[in-house]
């Protein structure tokens, strides 16, 4: 038992490590590597219950992995949402979001629905025992909900640069802008020398606001390209 709570201690705090990183950005995922993901982990853990019936690795030993698998995802997930806010907060003072009721209270229901589910998994509520391998997965639902709280559903116009999700767009990278519809803009940036183009809904009473902050940041970018 000791080992294993020792290990997946470990286990966590170098995931917290390696998902400040971030080596994959949630934009950067699309439906078909996430289907390949899901496909993948499902598979794997379908051959570790085959093993473990069969009986060639013991239930201590698949309680082990177990534990250390929540305990790399808790950490990875706990990693990137520091990394992610962190982000935010360099980011700067917010000067126009799109945000209504909708967009701020389902991810605050979300991240609560999961804290009760962490708890619960702990079995705290029902006077199960807590084991390693319940704690761990406990941590590695809470820490969903802490990343879900940290991303900007909706673009978040800031001081330095736009915050789309999980990443931030610098004023310096803008190239242009147009509407494509009455309450639809189009942003096109540059980012890792390829032009991108990103769409988002501006209510028609926020578009002479959002108009004036986009020309003004344009003007700034052409000021410091030609100082």
């Amino acid at each position: 038992m000791i080992w294993i709570i020792i290990s997946s201690v470990l286990v966590f705090i170098l995931s917290i490590w390696i998902g400040k990183k971030r080596p994959i950005k949630l934009y950067q995922i699309t439906a078909r590597g996430f289907f390949l993901f899901i496909i993948g982990a499902s598979f794997t853990l379908l051959i570790m219950r085959i093993v473990n019936d069969l009986g060639f690795i013991s239930d201590h030993l698949a309680a082990a992995i177990l534990t250390n698998t929540y305990s790399c995802i808790g950490g990875i997930l706990f990693g990137a949402a520091y990394d992610i806010y962190s982000l935010k907060q360099k980011a700067g003072k917010l000067e126009y979001s799109n945000k209504n009721l909708v967009t701020d209270i389902i991810p605050s229901l979300l991240a609560v629905t999961l804290l009760i589910l962490s708890f619960a998994r702990t079995g705290i509520f029902n006077e199960l025992p807590i084991t390693p391998i319940r704690v761990s997965s406990a941590i590695s639902i809470l820490s969903l909900g802490v990343l879900i709280i940290t991303l900007s559903v909706v673009p978040e116009f800031k001081k330095k640069g736009i915050v789309i999700i999980d990443q931030m767009i610098e004023w310096k990278a803008l190239t242009s802008y147009k509407w494509v519809s009455e309450e639809t803009i189009e942003i096109e940036y540059e980012m890792n020398d390829t032009i991108k183009v990103y769409q988002t809904i501006i209510p028609t009473s926020d578009q002479v606001r959002v108009e004036k902050l986009l020309n003004g940041k344009m003007m700034e970018k052409l000021e410091t390209e030609d100082d």
